[in-house]
């Protein structure tokens, strides 16, 4: 799996860790991974309202969900 962010350092947790221009995205051929990501992701988003973190956080794990026969993924989160 691949996370990679711009302006700054990703966890550890991931295996690697590159620049790019102000957005997270992660890669992987493992559907899990990628929703096992999100919470963290959606963690380092500033936003003034709590829930948007939570309610995108939802969404995009329910369209990963939808998407499960696709051999190849990718969240972008801009």
């Amino acid at each position: 799996m691949r996370v990679k962010e711009e302006n700054g350092e990703i966890s550890s947790l991931f295996s690697e860790n590159q620049l790019v221009r102000n957005r997270y995205y992660v890669t992987s051929t493992h559907l899990e991974e990628v929703i096992n990501c999100i919470p963290k992701l959606a963690s380092w988003w500033r936003v003034d309202f709590p829930n948007v973190s939570e309610r995108t956080t939802t969404k995009l794990s329910q369209q990963l969900q939808d998407m499960r026969s696709s051999a190849h993924y990718l969240v972008l989160l801009l």
